[in-house]
Order: C-alpha cells, then structure tokens, then sequence
C-alpha cells in the first residue's frame, strides 16, 4: 500500500522528471507512480512507507550477491577510502 510520503515524493518527482521516475519501467502498474526505497539488503527492497518487498528484478548486480553483500560493500569501502584520482 502507498502512503502519503511515496505519494508527496511522487508529486514532488514529477517537477523534474517526466512521469516521476528515471525510466518509464520505474513505475508500479499496480499503485500508478513509481515506488520510491528507501534501502535494500539481501534479496529484499525496502519502501519509503516501510514495506519490504523481494527483488525480483535484481538489477547492478544484485542477483549474484544480493543487496549489501558484506565483502563487497568491505571492498568498496576500502576503494573508497583510497580517495579518487
């Protein structure tokens, strides 16, 4: 179910990009905008509103280690912390 915060984030989306979302298969059929997350760990998304939903979609990756992987996130951080040049 979407609430008012997705809903205001929708409305406010909307000012800037074409349909709300960055790419027209961003938006939910079912509640009619897009569904705005909030984070995502393992095989699980979570909304703004706080529902988790599973990713069934398992795009950047995902699919192989599922969101957050421990190792991977370690290294990025490591990467990260190296600076950028």
């Amino acid at each position: 179910m979407v609430t008012e915060k997705n809903r205001a984030l929708y409305e406010e989306a909307k000012r800037y990009m074409p349909g709300g979302a960055c790419a027209g298969g961003r938006s939910n059929r079912i509640f009619g905008m897009p569904l705005y997350l909030d984070h995502a760990s393992g095989s699980k998304l979570y909304s703004v509103d706080g529902n988790a939903y599973i990713d069934y979609h398992c795009g950047a990756g995902a699919a192989l280690y599922g969101h957050g992987h421990p190792r991977l996130k370690a290294a990025l951080e490591d990467v990260i912390s190296k600076g950028f040049y």
